[in-house]
Order: C-alpha cells, then sequence, then structure tokens
C-alpha cells in the first residue's frame, strides 16, 4: 500500500476580521477630511448669515438719496455764490479749460470768440464750442438778435426761446426794458435796426463751475445812431449760461446780482476784468 503524506488546509482571514494598519489609517484619515470639509461649510454659512448685507463690497452699496440731494444743494449752494458775486470776486474762479480767455489782464487784453457753424430757432447764430468763450459768443449772439428784431414783443420771443426755462431772468427783463424806453427818449425807433449799431465789444468770464457752466457778462455797443438823449451807448449783460443738448443756453435761474454798467473800453473796465473781444469772421451771422 503506497504511502499517502497528511492533507494540509491553509485558511485566510476573512476581509474586516485582521484590517491592515494601512488601510486603517487610510480610512480614517478620510473620515476626517470629509467631516472638517462639512463643519467649514457649516461656519461659512453661518458667518453668512450672521453678516448680511455688511458682507457686500462697499461698491455694490447702493448711494443713498440724502447723499445726492446734498450734493446737488452743494452745486446750487457754489453757483448761486458766483452769480451773485461782485465782478472782481469770482473773476478768476472756474474749473473749465479756457482757450484763450483768462481774467484781469493789462489794458489792451483781449478774448477769442469762436465762429458760429449753424443758425438756431428764431435765426439765433449757435454751434459754439463747449467752452468758456463759446458761452460767451451765445450770450452775444442771442442780444444781437434780440436787438435787431426792431421790436420788444419778437426781442422778448427770443430771449425766452434762448433761457432753459423759457422765464426771462432780471437781466433780460432789464435788456427789454431799455429797448422798451429806446424810441421813447427820441432816438431812433428799434424799428429802424439799420440805424443802430449792435456790436459786442467787451466780455468777462466772471465764473466757472465745469465745461458746461458759466456766468459771462458781454458789454454790447449801441452807439450806431445814437442821439444824445439815448439812454446808452452801450449795455452790459450777464447772464447764468449752461451747455444744453449740445448747445448753450441762458439758465433761467436768480440770483442773479444786477451788476454795473462798464464803459466800453474804459479802466474801470479792464480793472474788473473785462476783456476786448476779437472774433472770428461772421460770429453772429447778422447780415
Amino acid at each position: 500500500m503506497l504511502y499517502r503524506p497528511p492533507l494540509r488546509i491553509h485558511s485566510r482571514p476573512v476581509d474586516g476580521e485582521h484590517m491592515p494598519r494601512r488601510r486603517l489609517w487610510a480610512f480614517m484619515i478620510g473620515v476626517a477630511g470629509i467631516a472638517g470639509t462639512a463643519l467649514l461649510g457649516a461656519a461659512l454659512a453661518a458667518a453668512q448669515l450672521l453678516l448680511g448685507e455688511d458682507s457686500r463690497p462697499r461698491s455694490a452699496e447702493p448711494v443713498p438719496r440724502h447723499s445726492e440731494a446734498a450734493s446737488a444743494q452743494a452745486v446750487s449752494a457754489r453757483r448761486n455764490a458766483m452769480a451773485w458775486a461782485p465782478y472782481r470776486q469770482y473773476a478768476d474762479v472756474g474749473s473749465s479749460p479756457r482757450s484763450s480767455a483768462r481774467s484781469n489782464r493789462p489794458e489792451g487784453a483781449s478774448m477769442l470768440l469762436p465762429a458760429s457753424t449753424v443758425i438756431g430757432r428764431l435765426d439765433v447764430a449757435t454751434g459754439y464750442p463747449m467752452t468758456a468763450e463759446g458761452a460767451v459768443a451765445q450770450l452775444a449772439a442771442i442780444d444781437v438778435a434780440a436787438w435787431r428784431a426792431g421790436q420788444v414783443g419778437p426781442a422778448t420771443a427770443i430771449v425766452r426761446t434762448w433761457t432753459d426755462s423759457s422765464m426771462l431772468t432780471s437781466s433780460g427783463r432789464q435788456m427789454i426794458d431799455l429797448m422798451d424806453r429806446w424810441p421813447k427818449t427820441g432816438a431812433r425807433p428799434l424799428m429802424d435796426v439799420d440805424a443802430l449799431s449792435i456790436v459786442p465789444r467787451m466780455a468777462l468770464i466772471k465764473g466757472s463751475d465745469g465745461p458746461h457752466w458759466h456766468v459771462v457778462c458781454i458789454v454790447v455797443d449801441l452807439s450806431g445812431g445814437h442821439r444824445p438823449m439815448a439812454p446808452l451807448s452801450s449795455f452790459t449783460h450777464c447772464e447764468r449760461m449752461i451747455w444744453v443738448q449740445s448747445r448753450w443756453m441762458i439758465e433761467g435761474k436768480e440770483p442773479l446780482r444786477r451788476l454795473e454798467n462798464v464803459s466800453i473800453d474804459s479802466s474801470r473796465a479792464y480793472a474788473l476784468g473785462f476783456q476786448q473781444l476779437q472774433s472770428a469772421p461772421a460770429p453772429f451771422a447778422i447780415h
């Protein structure tokens, strides 16, 4: 009979009964990572809930309405101060870029006015640039057209049309009153416009608040056809000028100081900062 060795059976441990240490450590680290991530997310959510709107960037916060109102009031107060001040006080104040105008120059200084590029409403020259000199040129063009209208009614319509509020300012009413008195003092009737020379001779940029707002004054020569009983040989007209829809207009707001009437080419006019006007060809298109 043959000899057979005994059969040996090797049994393996069942998974989980004797887990190796490496796998156990890996399992524990994974569980800890998941738990840490969950805790971090919960903490961030709680912080967002507690902080609420304060956690937003400052740039995203809307500007309070009271701040806008305060800013508008500050602008209005600043502009009113310029309009109400005497000639000299605000002659050099302003932030607009000026192409040629500088106040308080010595006698003989001049200001170059730009030419008009188009004829606007009621045949008033316009199209002047958004500069202080452009504002001066527009006021001069309004005055030239008003005086050459020949009658108080059409002249008033011109000034109203070129005022943003369609209401005459105190300075505008003063000019219309002068027109109304003109025929009654012995001077030629306004209808005889060919005998009345209307030429802007001097100007002053009294104050500026940015490139789109200025207080300007012009001195208009009324000496043509002048008679001894005529009320004035020149007229000084000051207005707030504002840039509206790509053109200059008179801003129909008060207060606006009623300033003295200065004489053309006088030492007093130069001392106050007025300058002689030099114009591009046909600046007011009056012919």
